[in-house]
């Protein structure tokens, strides 16, 4: 009895293994693109940075991996302008990204680490949520001109894809983009560190800031949100996703993300389909 007992366990076991195993082995990365989206539009912070992970040297951007759904990082690759906001799933497709590893002879072959594109067409209602496109200048906490502003709105196609990403918003108002807990240190880092290293110009754009005033042609100054219908507003575009995995029996995540193809209806109900450079999302190289 004792005998077929463990065997009746050892079969059940194995079983248990092969499911769990074929699970793992088929799971598709555009699941997980799926799954990541879901959670994004939901607004859990928590539960969002742990879709995030990497295959290969565990490196994570400045301030962690929230830093890619908040707009105060300056992460170029960011998605906070979907974070909490709803937005329509669309097509998907994969491409297989190339991982370099250091060490081939470091890994079982259940072990290399993998790597895949996935790019998600999607849509934004704007009955429930646009983002709004922002000039340059004001995404930074600039100000602009009133001539400048109405410029933008009639053609926004020169330079769009210069931090397109930290130009999309969901609101015009204070308090988009926090500030750091620690500013006055922050300041001083910056200060002391980065600022000395940058041309003016690049100074200009090191930190995103709530949308910056309108500068009319008396002098005067008011709000950007006394502009907001005449901004570009975002209806579709293509989110690009980095998913990768430690090897073939693990999970995949989300490594980086960011938006491209950007689809935006004008003032006058006009839609202007933009395009740019469309590169790879490169995973790194592997040390193990």
């Amino acid at each position: 009895m004792s005998y077929l007992r463990n065997l009746v366990l050892l079969a059940v076991l194995i079983l248990t293994l092969n499911v769990v195993l074929s699970t793992l082995t088929s799971e598709q990365p555009q699941e997980e693109a799926a799954r990541f989206l879901k959670i994004l539009q939901s607004g859990d912070e928590r539960q969002t940075v742990l879709q995030f992970g990497d295959n290969t040297c565990g490196c994570q951007p400045r301030g962690g991996y929230v830093a890619f759904i908040k707009y105060e990082s300056g992460e170029p690759d960011n998605l906070a302008f979907a974070f909490g906001h709803p937005l329509k799933v669309g097509e998907m497709s994969q491409t297989p990204v190339p991982t370099r590893v250091k060490n081939p002879g470091g890994n079982l072959p259940w072990e290399k680490p993998e790597s895949r594109q996935v790019n998600i067409k999607v849509q934004f209602d704007p009955k429930s949520y646009s983002p709004y496109f922002l000039p340059l200048d004001m995404a930074f906490g600039h100000a602009v001109k009133v001539e400048d502003l109405k410029k933008f709105c009639a053609d926004p196609a020169p330079n769009f894809t210069r931090e397109l990403a930290i130009r999309l918003r969901p609101e015009l108002g204070a308090g988009v983009v926090k500030p750091p807990d620690n500013r006055a240190d922050t300041e001083k880092f910056m200060a002391d560190h980065y600022m000395p290293l940058l041309a003016p110009a690049e100074r200009k754009y090191l930190r995103p800031l709530d949308a910056g005033m309108v500068i009319m042609a008396d002098g005067s100054r008011l709000p950007a949100s006394n502009f907001a219908s005449q901004l570009p507003r975002l209806r579709e575009a293509e989110v690009k996703l980095l998913v990768v995995r430690r090897g073939r029996f693990k999970h995949w995540q989300v490594k980086k993300g960011t938006v491209l193809n950007p689809v935006f209806q004008l003032a006058d109900g006009k839609l202007v389909s933009l395009s740019g450079p469309n590169e790879e999302l490169v995973p790194g190289s592997a040390s193990h």
